[in-house]
């Protein structure tokens, strides 16, 4: 009861806050809450989430959570931007929020845009995977954006930050992105990222200073209609040796629809080159143990994900939600393939198949091909039920 009532408060508060947002002048924003369930009542809900490798369909279902964003008009040429999440506990009373924005963005001129602050940079959206360009990074420090007078935009953002002094207590961040237009309907972004991790020698055992990168770039068509579809080169240092793990890396999203049916697509597939070789993992009886003298120098990892839509009215849809997580090696307990099936019911204030706002309400049903989860009764499973319900709202 105690739980309930602090799940109650918390909702209440959200949406007091949300409200009077709303009917702020000035004010714009984008608000997100999704509570996942269990279907025995009385007990946890399954955790169908959170396999080690590749991103997960955002539709599986994830532990509640509550984000929001709000920009704010100070004048024609400044904006604040606030945003909040809880720090992923499943229980509310313990619920931890972060910040994940707070920045004041100034227009200097019509080509300048200068940012500074806690941002949370990212760039475009794999929607049915719920995640972003690889070069989407948190940074603390501050940005400047540039517009051609031909077209092209960029993006410059500076990361300086002290982290916990007992594990990287300095880190310079830097990712840098340009839109060329090629077409009228097609973008291409080039992009490049690096990281540097400071102050690291007096420790036990040495770690000495060391830096990271990343190159790629991604093809965009901003139409109704999107396809997005990025490639990247990583090259990341292990944590205590001077080597470094190479990935090789494409994604791609997108969305097409007419009046009556939608389709969302979305894949994301990684070549990883270990530098040091880890242990292999294979499935004895039912479950994922270490292979004897077998080590892995490098592994695919992927996932693939489709979800069509039919609309039965401008406001109601229906939808049913396939992805397919596979490994070619497994180098963690829990790296089990995966297929996931959600079925999902919204309702939606547009005639659009993934139109703001949204309240959804979907049943996930999880098939592993290893026991890697356990049921809410605590018994291990290659098969798990769940649910989610949620809204998603942008004003």
């Amino acid at each position: 009861m105690f739980k309930k009532c602090i799940l109650l408060l918390n909702l209440l508060a959200v949406n007091l806050f949300f409200i009077s947002a709303l009917k702020a002048e000035g004010v714009s924003g984008y608000f997100r809450w999704g509570y996942q369930g269990g279907l025995r009542p009385g007990l946890p809900p399954s955790d169908v989430v959170n396999l080690p490798g590749p991103p997960q369909s955002r539709h599986i279902g994830s532990p509640d959570y509550i984000y929001l964003q709000l920009d704010k008009n100070l004048s024609k040429s400044n904006t604040i931007t606030l945003g909040l999440q809880n720090g992923g506990n499943v229980f509310w009373n313990n619920t931890n929020f972060q910040l994940t924005n707070l920045y004041l963005q100034s227009v200097l001129n019509e080509t300048w845009t200068l940012w500074g602050g806690v941002r949370n940079l990212v760039f475009d959206e794999i929607r049915l995977l719920d995640i972003y360009s690889p070069f989407s990074t948190g940074a603390e420090g501050f940005g400047l954006a540039y517009t051609s007078p031909y077209g092209g935009k960029g993006y410059l953002a500076f990361d300086i930050r002290k982290l916990d002094a007992d594990l990287r207590p300095l880190k310079h961040h830097i990712v840098a992105r340009y839109e060329h237009k090629l077409s009228d309907n097609v973008l291409i972004a080039p992009m490049v990222s690096g990281e540097y991790f400071g102050g690291m020698k007096n420790y036990t055992p040495v770690i000495a200073d060391f830096a990271q990168g990343k190159l790629g770039f991604a093809l965009i068509t901003p139409l109704a209609n999107v396809t997005t579809w990025a490639a990247w080169e990583a090259n990341n240092p292990t944590e205590l040796v001077p080597k470094h793990n190479q990935q090789l890396g494409i994604s791609h999203g997108g969305q097409w629809s007419d009046d009556k049916m939608g389709l969302l697509t979305a894949f994301y597939v990684t070549y990883n080159k270990l530098a040091t070789p880890a242990q292999e993992y294979i499935i004895v009886n039912g479950g994922l143990l270490p292979r004897d003298y077998t080590f892995v120098h490098q592994k695919f990892e992927s996932s693939f994900a489709l979800q069509p839509i039919y609309r039965f009215s401008d406001h109601i849809q229906s939808a049913l939600d396939m992805n397919l997580i596979v490994h070619s090696h497994r180098i963690d307990a829990a790296q089990a393939n995966a297929f996931f099936l959600t079925p999902i019911l919204r309702y939606v204030f547009s005639q659009y198949n993934v139109s703001l706002p949204q309240f959804y309400t979907s049943l996930v049903f999880a098939f592993y091909d290893a026991r890697v989860k356990v049921r809410d009764s605590g018994k291990p499973t290659k098969f798990l039920l769940s649910s989610q319900t949620g809204i998603e709202v942008s004003f």
